[in-house]
């Protein structure tokens, strides 16, 4: 009876280790739920540093975008301004010819880099917001610095260069001083013309119209 009461209590011992043992093996997290959390954390803070990067980068290409356009804008007026006060060449043909350089260092030095590095910003920003690639107000931005561009190329610094050479060959022949500031009118036409698609581009970046069909 002695041995028996004492493989009874052996059992009885036994199971219940056996069972703590269990339980507390039970209790222990496993090991791929911590591999799971630790990858679920690296792949927000992933997320997290790649959204700070792109949100970085989008505001150096607004702000280039921005200060480029000041730039070009602010080249058209003071452009235009030195048109309304040039000397007559007839007159004052030192003081016509010493204008004409400046305008025409203007317009190579800041008109047209201003405008090219205007463009460059945009189209960078074109291909790296995704939710512009199907928005009508940034397609009418991009035409219209192309279209900025080519009337700039064509209508303003083209005759500008053009006359600031004439003016300097006209103190060394004064038969072509008859051929200056023919086109004076035409230039400030451009500058005039080329200044409200400016204007026109700026506006569409700033309230970004969404041009709803009537079907819509």
């Amino acid at each position: 009876m002695r041995y028996a009461d004492d493989e009874s209590a052996m059992e009885y011992w036994a199971k219940r280790l056996g069972t703590g043992g269990q339980r507390k093996v039970n209790r222990s997290p496993p090991r791929h739920s911590d591999e799971k959390r630790t990858g679920k954390r690296q792949g927000r803070r992933l997320r997290s540093a790649t959204e700070r990067h792109m949100s970085t980068t989008r505001k150096i290409l607004k702000f280039g975008h921005t200060v480029t356009g000041m730039a070009f804008l602010g080249a058209i007026v003071v452009l235009w301004v030195f048109h309304e006060h040039l000397a007559a060449p007839g007159d004052s043909l030192a003081i016509y010819t010493a204008q004409r350089q400046v305008m025409e260092r203007i317009a190579s030095l800041v008109l047209m880099p201003s405008l090219m590095l205007s463009l460059l910003f945009g189209i960078a920003s074109l291909t790296m917001v995704k939710s512009f690639h199907g928005a009508p107000w940034a397609w009418g931005k991009l035409f219209t610095t192309v279209l900025m561009l080519e009337g700039s190329l064509m209508g303003i610094q083209s005759p500008i260069k053009k006359e600031a050479a004439l003016a300097v060959s006209a103190l060394s022949d004064e038969s072509v001083i008859a051929g200056l500031a023919v086109n004076a009118e035409a230039e400030q036409l451009s500058l005039i013309l080329i200044g409200f698609v400016a204007i026109a581009n700026v506006a569409l970046g700033v309230w970004r119209p969404r041009f709803r069909s009537r079907a819509n």
